[in-house]
């Protein structure tokens, strides 16, 4: 068993766009982990995370976005660094 001691910091825009009621959400996100490990590796992780949304409210209980994301990590262990993007799509219904 293995623990971690992490920070993060985290900083976003929310702007509403003046066409057709959209928004635009940018967030960014950069998180450092040191690991406590029992072998001889010092295991230290960081996590760069960028992400745009493009959000449209259709109806109050309605609403719809699209999501880009990438997200990299760099490791100390060479097998834990990855870069990776997340593309999505998101339907809402609040009742």
């Amino acid at each position: 068993m293995f623990t971690y001691y992490a920070n993060k910091v985290t900083l976003g825009y929310h702007l509403p766009l003046p066409w057709w009621s959209l928004t635009l959400d940018a967030d960014a996100n950069h998180e450092w982990r040191r690991y406590d490990e029992p072998n001889p590796n010092d295991r230290r992780d960081r996590t760069w995370e960028w992400s745009l949304t493009l959000g449209k409210k259709w109806t109050d209980s309605l609403s719809s976005s699209l999501q880009v994301k990438r997200q990299q990590t760099g490791s100390t262990v060479a097998s834990f660094s990855r870069r990776r993007y997340v593309y999505g799509a998101k339907l809402k219904y609040a009742f």
